[in-house]
């Protein structure tokens, strides 16, 4: 704003509007030299404002911080984990799980689900009535005040978190890709051959092509070796559903979560991720468990069930 009212102010002096000063008159070459020299006058002020408003950041970031760190943890580790953990598509069995969430109160209370090994799973029902918590502590992210979650026979609390990783996948509605290429996107949380992408290579490209992915890599130059910006810049909304989808197909999980992995997706693209899922499963079987609203998301599952008031019940289609 300084440097604009004094670009103003040299103008009007230049067209003999206004005098400037002691001096008789304002040339063109004294006029752009102090505007010129504007920016660097103001500059420190500028640096005072940015470094004003970072702490103000800071220290808004620190009373969120602080709240994080005085809350209890999600989940405990086991003292001793589990010896054994499913290895193929497995059963899900939750038996009067109880759950008070910090300001809402109780939102399960003895709360019983099974879902038999391979099954295609979907939990529908208004926004906020607790979905997004059924799969987490059906995925082990959380742990419930009371009740017994098993996975394949194995209880959800004698798992560690490493074993976790193994039998479940996660896919949600905001993936998270990184600027970096398609191919380390998808190795993302898998471990990778250092020597080279030869040894990645076989069940990478499986996982491409089991996600849907290979027609989109076949139309760009480097393939695989494409660079995303931050948060998919470069991919659109479905690709990018593919792309976290090849990263949860790319080591066999038993049990597969998914949390409104269609949102704002068109209804031919959110056709397609159905399609290339079921033709994933058929390949990989998996326990499915989605919580959706999508009227093609009823249609491609075995079964629906809607959760309200903190119970489940049968949706016919």
């Amino acid at each position: 704003t300084a440097i604009a009212t004094l670009a103003i102010y040299i103008g009007m002096g230049l067209l003999g509007f206004i005098e400037l000063g002691p001096a008789e008159s304002l040339t063109l070459f004294s006029g752009l030299f102090i505007l010129l020299l504007a920016p660097e006058f103001y500059n420190p002020l500028r640096i005072l404002a940015q470094h004003w408003h970072d702490r103000a950041g800071a220290l808004a970031a620190a009373e969120g911080i602080r709240e994080v760190l005085a809350a209890p943890l999600a989940r405990q580790e086991p003292a001793e984990p589990a010896q054994a953990i499913p290895t193929g598509a497995c059963p899900v069995r939750i038996r009067g799980v109880r759950v008070t969430l910090p300001g809402r109160g109780a939102l399960f209370a003895g709360l019983d689900l099974d879902v038999p090994a391979g099954e295609k799973l979907v939990l529908t029902g208004a926004s906020g009535c607790g979905k997004s918590t059924l799969l987490s502590l059906a995925g082990g992210f959380l742990q419930p005040d009371d009740g017994e979650i098993l996975l394949g026979g194995v209880p959800v609390a004698a798992l560690s978190r490493t074993q976790l990783s193994q039998v479940r996948g996660y896919l949600g509605q905001q993936p998270f890709l990184y600027a970096a290429s398609i191919r380390d996107n998808i190795l993302l949380g898998h471990p990778v051959n250092h020597g080279g992408h030869d040894a990645d290579e076989a069940p990478l490209q499986r996982a491409v092509t089991l996600a849907g992915l290979d027609r989109f890599i076949a139309t760009l130059p480097a393939g695989l070796d494409t660079r995303l910006g931050q948060d998919g810049l470069g991919v659109s909304g479905g690709q990018a559903r593919r792309i976290s989808l090849a990263r949860v197909l790319l080591a066999p999980r038993p049990l597969l979560l998914l949390d409104e992995p269609t949102a704002s997706l068109d209804a031919d693209t959110e056709q397609q991720f159905w399609a290339d899922l079921d033709r994933a499963l058929a390949a990989q079987p998996m326990t499915v468990i989605c919580a959706s609203h999508s009227a093609l998301a009823l249609r491609w599952a075995d079964r629906a069930l809607l959760l309200a008031d903190g119970r489940l019940r049968e949706v016919e289609r």
